[in-house]
This record gives C-alpha cells, structure tokens and sequence, in this order.
C-alpha cells in the first residue's frame, strides 16, 4: 500500500442550480483588490485572506471561468474555481465552483495543512464562499468521493506523524509523491516512540543466524522456549530509516508476547551437537506484537504548534467522525434494496482483522 500527495486530489466541486449567482462585476486583479472568506461551518473554520492572483479561463473567445488564488497559511495556497458563461453586458454566471489547495514548498507541514482543509471542506455540509469586492456570496456543498476523502485522512495522519518526528529530532523531511509500505511503517513505529516511548507494536519474528551449538546455548534456549514472553534488550541504540534518515531512538528494550522458537525440536537437536556448528533460531510473536519501551527517544517541545495549526490538529475526532457517517450512510443506501436474509450477509464479519497503529 502506497500514500499520494495532497495536491494530487481531485479538487472538491460544487454545481451550482439553475438560478445560480450571477456576478455583474467581472472578477480581475484589478477588481480584486481584497479579501477572499471562506467559512468551513461544520468544523468551524474560517479563513479571511488577501487574494494574491486572479487569472481568466478561455476558449476560443469565449470567458469560461476565472481562477482566483489565496494565502492559506505559509507555503499552502487555496485555489478557487469559478466556472459558467458571460452574459450581456460583460455579466458572469457562476454555474460551477471547485476549491483546492496548492503548495508553493512542500513540506510536512504544508501537507498536512493543505489535507485537512481539503477533507474538511469535503466533509462539511455548508461552506460559506465571499468575495466582496465583487459582491459574491456563496452557500456551497462540496461534493467528493468517500474513498478520495479517506485518502486524504490517511495522507493527513502520515504528515502529521512526520511534523512530530520533525519537531522532536530537527530533522527536516521532502516528502516524495508516494509513499511506501516500508515508510508508513517506520513512521508510525517513531512516531509512537516520540508520543508515548512505552507501546505495542506490530511485530512478526526475530532471527538469530549464527548461534554456536553449545551445551551452553541448548540451555538457555531450553529455558526460553517454555516461557510465555522474551524480553530483549540492547546496549546500541535502536534506528530506524524514515525517507533516507536514520533516526536514532536510543537504548531501549522490548518483550515478544506470546513467543515461540520455529521449528524447536530441530533447534534443540541441532544444538545439542555441541560442535560449535552455526544454527539458525527464529523466535516468533504468536500474538503478532512486541512491546517497546524506549525512555531516551527524542521529546516533542512542550511548545510544538501555532495557534492555527494547533486547530486543524484538534479536528482528528470530528474528521474520523464524519468519515465515519459518510460509510454508515453509503452502507445504508446499498443495502435499502437487499432483503434482510441478504443483509445479514453482507454485515457478517469475514474474519479478517485490520491493525491499527
């Protein structure tokens, strides 16, 4: 599974009805010399901003729409659609509206800014648009798919994680166009170690290739093989690799719950040879999870956030919810036309488990 960068959604659009908002001032750089609001309601959010570009969509000779740009915050710039057909008298009909967001430098930051605005404008019901050197006022309702709005959570919480990472070690990450399986891993996996240093994580097996048959080693694996949990610890700092950086998280340890030694009769033949012959031990987390406890990792400053980005943080329960209602309602509309035998069907558990970290 791979991640994709906010810019590359596909903007939030609204069509307007057929009596739509008509525009008898024309928007230009010159008729534009102010404020653009947006008003997100559902998320309480507005933004006021000064307009920094307005420029004309065309075909042939026809005025098609206008494109009005917009600080955000720092290197995130909102990016407002206008679309619809000149009238008589140089009148413009507004028939379509579509926002996004662009970045004029990509970072964490700008990423997850410019992911939460969009999914919040995606997920709200209403969404105030005011230009008023132009008299315009709007109601708008974005429209979006479940799955793009999903997609840019998902994007939202990695930049989130990395702005953390940044904070607490001074690192400063580009992030790529996509995202891999490896890196969202590795990210989560330091990200907890910064917020909470003692976690559950995700874990599979350990192997030690190159343990020396000895009556010694026989023992002491004799002795681990019948205990319920292994506690490792180390004296070397434990790293991970997140986007070409190494991040170091200090000495630490960690404890495979539920452990097992693969193939553990072969293992004990093996090493009770005492020949010094190389045999090689996987020890397994039946239970699929290790817990670490990393008390040196790197801190987060008590004061991490501006005020600003501090509100779009605190929208992580609102976001999740509405996401949430938007499945329940999707749900809802596919299964109005089943029969209750085939809705127990499709609501039956199948079994898999999803984690999550």
């Amino acid at each position: 599974m791979s991640i994709v960068v906010a810019s590359n959604f596909t903007p939030s659009c609204v069509v307007l009805p057929a009596a739509a908002q008509v525009v008898s001032r024309q928007p230009t750089r010159k008729s534009l010399k102010r404020s653009l609001g947006i008003a997100i309601q559902d998320f309480n959010l507005k933004l006021s901003t000064v307009i920094t570009d307005v420029s004309r969509q065309i075909e042939g000779r026809d005025v098609t729409g206008y494109t009005i740009e917009a600080d955000v915050y720092k290197d995130v710039d909102v990016i407002v659609n206008l679309i619809g057909k000149l009238l008589e008298e140089d009148d413009f009909k507004i028939e379509e509206v579509s926002l996004n967001t662009s970045f004029s430098n990509e970072t964490a930051e700008s990423d997850f800014i410019a992911s939460t605005w969009l999914a919040a404008v995606a997920l709200s019901k209403e969404v105030f648009l005011r230009i008023p050197d132009i008299e315009l006022g709007l109601s708008l309702s974005f429209q979006s798919s479940t799955l793009e709005i999903s997609r840019m959570l998902q994007r939202r919480q990695f930049a989130y994680r990395i702005m953390v990472i940044e904070r607490a070690t001074g690192y400063k990450f580009n992030l790529p166009s996509e995202i891999s399986a490896e890196d969202v891993e590795s990210v989560a996996f330091v990200y907890q170690s910064v917020i909470n240093r003692s976690f559950v994580f995700p874990f599979s097996s350990v192997t030690y290739p190159n343990v020396p048959a000895t009556q010694e080693n026989m023992e002491q694996f004799t002795e681990l093989s019948t205990t319920p949990f292994i506690v490792f610890a180390d004296s070397k700092p434990i790293k991970k690799t997140i986007l070409g950086k190494d991040i170091s998280l200090g000495e630490g340890s960690f404890v495979i719950q539920h452990a097992a030694i693969d193939d553990w009769k072969k293992v004990r033949e093996e090493l009770s040879c005492a020949d010094d012959h190389p045999v090689e031990i996987v020890i397994r987390s039946l239970s699929g999870q290790a817990k670490y406890d990393l008390p040196l990792a790197p801190k987060l400053p008590s004061t991490a956030w501006t005020p600003f980005v501090q509100t779009l943080i605190d929208l992580d329960a609102e976001l999740d919810e509405r996401l949430v209602e938007r499945y329940n309602q999707l749900a809802a509309a596919t299964l109005s036309n089943f029969s209750d035998e085939e809705k127990q069907i499709a609501i039956e558990r199948n079994g898999l488990e999803i984690e999550v970290y």
